[in-house]
């Protein structure tokens, strides 16, 4: 992606797809909130795991001791998305990342497996 789609992005107020941000993101080596405007602290420090926000979920889910019914309960989507991301191997938007993000305590950097810092 270059310099240029990103100024025009900015300056029209497009958000690009979660993919494209993260792909922005690594290679400004910047944490996503701070990309977006949510957080001003933008130091950032890579995972070296090569964990996945598939593998992440589950460790997450495991961790709490909860389903994923559960965990859909609380949030803006039913619990067969997470069947369907895990079977399809594809992401949240960035809303429902959020939001599972906040559910568990994480950042989204975290949740996404580009981090291996919780917060």
């Amino acid at each position: 992606m270059s310099k240029d789609v990103i100024i025009r992005g900015t300056m029209y107020g497009i958000v690009p797809s979660l993919q494209s941000l993260i792909k922005i993101a690594d290679s400004l080596n910047l944490p996503l909130e701070y990309l977006l405007g949510k957080s001003d602290d933008a130091h950032f420090y890579k995972s070296e795991t090569g964990v996945t926000f598939h593998t992440r979920i589950v460790e997450l889910a495991n961790e709490k001791g909860v389903k994923y019914s559960e965990i859909a309960h609380k949030m803006p989507f039913p619990n067969s998305y997470f069947y369907d991301w895990q079977r399809e191997k594809t992401l949240p938007s960035l809303e429902y990342l959020r939001a599972i993000a906040e559910y568990f305590k994480v950042s989204i950097d975290y949740l996404l497996g580009r981090t291996d810092e919780r917060d």
